[in-house]
């Protein structure tokens, strides 16, 4: 009896085991299936599904995806973040023909994963490095290109001068960006959100020619300003000269117009006088001209029968009274 179930035990175990070792590598099998044939799209990224390195499709939403397992299809992770990048030095010529190097800085996010891909990912394995080595390159290419044509329209004062209305940086930026966005988002994919000169510098072998010129420059500009200056000081002084000479004019003429009046008006009261008391006021005007003529410290000679004295040694017609004024009655209150 003992025997009988040690051979029946003997002859379970080995099924058992070989059964249990399938299943578990038919499990491990289906385990690397699922594995292979799913991918998982994370927030601010898509990816693009590539059949036989074809891209064939682009999911946008994050969650799980399924495909077909590799090498038939490959998913590819395209991250959509904002990136930067700086171009190396380049050197190119301003309006003035001066050789200056810029470094430029490109802001720039993928916005069509599925041309990136095709477009920059030709003969690569679609690491995401070498896409964006790619993209990089591509992007240098295109906007040092740009950069030459327009700096070339503007002098080195654009650039560098200490009068901010002058710099014009903004304004290439702008010219460059307006330039290559299309034409990067047709080719590659690539959305250009922002150019920017980052630096500038000049090679030391031109410093001293430039500066030389700038100062020349600014000669000149001080000299015209100058002979500006001096033409409309001129001409303010010349109308300061006219105005002052009407105004002069003009106050002559009021004031001959109120010596008139003014004399009038003392014919008027000396005709007045005389016509009141004749003699009396041929007195007085006697008295009059002798203190005007023997004023101060003059001394004149004169015989004593002279018309001039007539009014100091005559006696007054005793037999003539002058002549009153009516008496006006004192008005009644």
């Amino acid at each position: 009896m003992s025997t009988e179930n040690t051979v029946t035990t003997s002859n379970v175990t080995p099924w058992g085991s070989y059964i249990l070792r399938i299943a578990i590598g038919v499990f491990l099998v289906a385990l690397l299936l699922a594995y292979g044939m799913s991918f998982q799209v994370n927030e601010g990224t898509q990816t693009v599904v590539t059949r036989f390195d074809r891209p064939v499709r682009t999911v946008e939403k994050a969650g799980l995806y399924w495909k077909l397992p590799w090498p038939i299809e490959k998913a590819h992770s395209i991250d959509m973040r904002k990136r930067i990048f700086n171009t190396p030095q380049a050197s190119t010529l301003t309006k003035e023909q001066y050789s200056i190097q810029l470094l430029t800085y490109v802001v720039w996010k993928v916005a069509d994963p599925l041309l990136y891909l095709e477009s920059l990912g030709r003969g690569e394995t679609f690491s995401e490095q070498a896409l964006i080595r790619s993209a990089e390159k591509a992007l240098e290419g295109v906007v040092v290109d740009s950069e030459n044509r327009f700096v070339g329209n503007y002098s080195l004062s654009s650039l560098v001068s200490t009068n901010e209305k002058e710099i014009c940086a903004e304004e290439i930026e702008q010219n460059i960006l307006r330039e290559i966005k299309d034409s990067i988002r047709k080719d590659y994919g690539i959305d250009v959100l922002q150019v920017g000169i980052k630096r500038m510098s000049v090679p030391e072998t031109n410093m001293k020619t430039i500066l030389e010129s700038m100062r020349a420059e600014r000669v000149k500009l001080a000299s015209e300003l100058k002979a500006k200056g001096d033409k409309d000081a001129d001409k303010i002084k010349k109308d300061a000269d006219l105005k002052a000479e009407e105004l002069q004019t003009a106050g002559r003429m009021e004031a001959g117009k109120i010596i008139g009046e003014a004399e009038q008006e003392a014919t008027r009261i000396d005709a007045k006088a005389n016509s009141f008391a004749p003699e009396f006021y041929s007195f007085w005007r006697s008295m009059q001209t002798l203190r005007n003529t023997l004023n101060g410290n003059a001394t004149i000679v004169l015989r004593n029968d002279n018309e001039f004295f007539k009014m100091l040694f005559e006696e007054p017609n005793k037999g003539e009274a002058p002549a009153s004024a009516p008496v006006q009655p004192a008005p009644v209150p």
